[in-house]
């Protein structure tokens, strides 16, 4: 079998196309992404990859499956190391003292740094701020883990390929302002990453069942993004059905403290 690249020639190689990604958050703990991906397969065993994850996949919980699709194994790379250990062989530039090296970097210890550069066999020390040390590819290739599938296709033709896997540090919570006889929802993204996640599609799991779908959201890194999802008079508000939340009360623009959800009727 030979990997599988872009264009369908012979009977062994595929395209691929891009699809919105979904998050499934809970309020606590690990979440789930489910990244889709697109193929023309053949007929029989297909060699795909290497497809990038997000950068904080945690690959012990990949869970891969589709329609008509068995799969036989896979390969991960560039999972687990440190940030240094994934640097080892990149082209990087590394700027300081009036001067810019470049080459690629052969080991990062002890504050210095090794590079096989066009002078030669190089040592410099490591920049104190990050931002002074570039490299040559985007980040989320350099850090990101990697898979290589092998998948057996009942048919042949277009079809989905989902990768799902647990992520930390992606939460949601719901966020309560009572004003006056005003009660306005807002759900509450909580990134705690440094990725932004662009044209996502969210599942908000409370009590272990999805409360509601938000399409096509864009949530920046290291940030809690918060959505008004309603406005309504609380005597028109069904208090039980909501997820449980702190309330900020407000009377006439004053504050006045804070409420449990089951207070304020």
């Amino acid at each position: 079998m030979k990997k599988v690249l872009l264009g369908l020639l012979a009977s062994t190689t595929i395209f691929s196309f891009s699809f919105s990604d979904t998050l499934i958050l809970t309020k606590k703990g690990k979440s789930t992404y489910i990244q889709q991906e697109e193929f023309v397969l053949t007929k029989g065993n297909n060699i795909i990859g290497p497809i990038y994850l997000q950068p904080i996949a945690e690959t012990g919980g990949l869970n891969i499956f589709g329609k008509g699709l068995t799969l036989e194994g896979y390969i991960i790379e560039n999972e687990g190391n440190s940030w240094q250990e994934k640097l080892k062989g990149k082209q990087v530039s590394i700027e300081g003292e009036g001067r810019i090296i470049k080459g690629k970097l052969i080991n990062i210890k002890n504050g210095f740094v090794e590079l096989n550069s066009k002078q030669g066999f190089t040592i410099t020390t490591l920049p104190k701020f990050p931002s002074r040390l570039r490299v040559k590819e985007t980040w989320e290739k350099v850090f990101a883990p990697r898979i290589t599938l092998k998948i057996k296709s009942n048919t042949e033709g277009s079809n989905i390929i989902n990768i799902s896997y647990p992520v930390k540090n992606l939460n949601w919570n719901v966020h309560y302002v009572l004003k006056d006889n005003i009660l306005e929802q807002y759900v509450v993204f909580i990134n705690k990453t440094p990725l932004a996640f662009d044209n996502v599609d969210i599942e908000l799991v409370d009590n272990s069942k999805v409360w509601k779908r938000i399409k096509g959201i864009l949530i920046p890194p290291f940030t809690e993004k918060r959505v008004r999802i309603f406005s309504k008079s609380l005597d028109s508000v069904n208090i039980k059905s909501l997820p449980k939340g702190k309330v900020v009360v407000y009377k006439k623009n004053i504050f006045k403290g804070y409420k449990k959800l089951d207070e304020i009727k």
